[in-house]
């Protein structure tokens, strides 16, 4: 089947950055078609973010504070992994 997505939003990010942005993210559709199983599919949205000049610590709290932000804008009121539920 042939498909024309592209596989991250990672060069057209780092591109930016490059240019002087500091903070920039983008939620894409993206494939990868070697990766199929009950995880992974070869399509699925990805949410990539770029911050420069913050310690890890920042980047980890930004990775808290879109998560849940991000599932309330899907429409996910819980969250299951294996069997768990948050």
């Amino acid at each position: 089947m042939t498909r024309y997505l592209r596989t991250s939003p990672e060069f057209a990010a780092k591109k930016l950055l490059a240019a002087g942005e500091a903070r920039i993210y983008e939620v894409a559709r993206v494939f990868r078609d070697r990766e199929r199983s009950a995880l992974h599919l070869p399509e699925f949205t990805m949410l990539e973010w770029y911050r420069t000049g913050s310690p890890y610590q920042t980047v980890m709290a930004d990775s808290c504070a879109v998560t849940p932000a991000a599932a309330e804008a899907a429409g996910t009121r819980a969250f299951s992994f294996r069997g768990k539920e948050t």
